[in-house]
């Protein structure tokens, strides 16, 4: 039944506001339905599909009131802290469809060695959600204040010969690379990582982003016949969930981060050496270079040894135990010579950079405080962003709302037309 009143409904674009005069359609006990709207292709929300890019663009990199205020500034528009909160959740529905949907990158854009990383970063909560995180406290405990968020990252890249006094060199005695996780992929030219995807969730479980980024790196290699390094900072939970997830897959490769391994060899190192003096260096250096040749077992008699001769106790006692333990416990996950004869990745830096662009860049401002929901849409979107899909998934996200709005009412009204 057609309604004799015409609606209004209040149209924002980036040139202004619009009033957009419409007849309804309603049935007896459902809502109205207003064919102009389909026609129109008019969102879900007043402002316009540009206008809602343009929020999140400004708001995916600073926070919601500063960017605001920028838009309010320049647009001449009225786009409210709420408004722009509720456009970036509603902005992040469509994630996991386009990703399912996405083909993989071609084999021409890629390189032969796959590579997984996955790492954690904190999120700080508002009280309401950090009250969740822990429950019963213990003596002495702080309530904790954020939320790890689960961070991974699938890529390949070309295999490069590297050998293992030159990545020890860069690692100990480079001053001008940007960090040692950059240094030890280096080894000469720093190998570059191809297509890379990066995730960040808080609200889904570790072990959904594992199979997340193994789904991903299948639909890159569906034959099985590529290598696979898949590398972590040396938590033992991430490891377990590597292996579970990994583990059936013909050719794969679990590595530690060298460089978190190197931090602790540093700290060995101080307990034997004064910190920053040559002696410290050659002791490092030389450590590391058979470290990379794959004589782990020797480096940890050796500094077994060093304590005992030296006597030492206390702090510096209690260093050497600390990078003696951690390098019995992951030897596993230090045949670095047979990674480097197989020109694979040894150093997590992709992942480690993707924590800080993804979550700490955006996530942990001063006096930031997030709820879980709105947390998680930020999280989606910048993953969107920095993996380079955004332009592709707004036109998804642009199509995916308007199926869900319209879908009904146009062949209703191709009917209508059809009948007439």
């Amino acid at each position: 039944m057609r309604e004799g009143r015409v609606h209004t409904r209040v149209y924002l674009s980036l040139f202004g506001k619009v009033e957009v005069p419409r007849t309804g359609y309603r049935d007896r006990g459902r809502p109205a339905i207003f064919p102009l709207d389909a026609e129109l292709n008019l969102p879900k929300r007043r402002y316009s599909y540009p206008l809602q890019e343009f929020v999140n663009d400004t708001t995916m990199n600073q926070p919601f009131r500063q960017g605001v205020r920028h838009l309010q500034k320049w647009l001449d528009q009225p786009v409210w802290d709420g408004s722009a909160e509720a456009i970036s959740r509603e902005s992040s529905e469509d994630y996991d469809a386009f990703y399912e949907d996405k083909p993989a990158p071609t084999a021409v854009s890629e390189g032969d060695i796959l590579v997984g990383s996955f790492d954690g970063k904190g999120v700080p909560m508002i009280k309401k959600e950090a009250a969740k995180i822990q429950g019963k406290l213990n003596k002495g405990e702080k309530r904790q204040k954020k939320k790890e968020a689960i961070v991974g990252v699938s890529y390949t890249v070309e295999p490069k010969v590297r050998e293992a006094e030159e990545i020890a060199r860069g690692l100990v005695y480079g001053r001008e690379a940007k960090s040692g996780a950059e240094q030890a992929e280096n080894g000469g030219e720093k190998p570059r990582a191809r297509e890379i995807r990066r995730i960040a969730s808080l609200e889904k479980p570790k072990e959904e982003i594992f199979r997340t980024v193994r789904a991903d790196l299948d639909a890159r290699d569906p034959e099985g016949d590529h290598l696979l390094a898949v590398l972590v900072d040396g938590d033992r939970g991430l490891e377990i969930l590597a292996k579970q997830t990994f583990g059936d897959r013909e050719g794969v490769f679990f590595v530690l981060d060298v460089v978190h391994a190197v931090s602790y060899l540093w700290e060995a190192t101080h307990a034997l050496h004064p910190e920053g003096s040559d002696e410290a260096k050659a002791f490092a250096y030389e450590r590391l270079v058979q470290i990379l040749k794959g004589r782990v077992g020797y480096v940890i008699g050796g500094l077994k040894s060093a304590k005992t001769k030296r006597g030492l106790r206390g702090a510096r006692a209690n260093a050497i135990d600390r990078c003696v333990r951690y390098f019995e416990n992951h030897k596993h996950m230090m045949a670095c010579d047979e990674y480097l004869a197989w020109r694979l990745q040894i150093a997590t830096g992709v992942v480690e950079s993707a924590c800080n662009a993804l979550v700490k860049n955006r996530m942990e401002g001063c006096g930031m405080r997030w709820s879980l929901r709105g947390a998680e849409a930020m999280l989606r979107l910048r993953s969107v962003s920095l993996s380079n899909d955004w332009p592709a998934y707004w036109k998804y996200h642009i199509a995916a709302e308007q199926r869900r709005l319209y879908g009904g009412v146009l062949q209703m009204v191709h009917r209508a037309k059809e009948a007439a």
